[in-house]
């Protein structure tokens, strides 16, 4: 129905919260990635720039 696959939209989801707390409040990108349900860094930095174009930190 989306038109994306499952684990795609899983995580835009994850990456849509990821950007609101990175908004909201100071915390450490660890601390963002563990709490949208990333395992380590790593995936979330690899994730965040597949579907945003730019690193976390470039972003934050």
């Amino acid at each position: 129905m989306t038109g994306i696959g499952y684990n795609t939209y899983i995580n835009e989801l994850r990456i849509q919260r990821a950007e609101q707390q990175m908004t909201i409040r100071e915390r450490k990108l660890i601390d963002i990635a563990l709490d949208c349900g990333f395992g380590n860094v790593r995936t979330f930095n690899r994730v965040f720039r597949q579907l945003r174009g730019c690193s976390p930190s470039e972003r934050r």
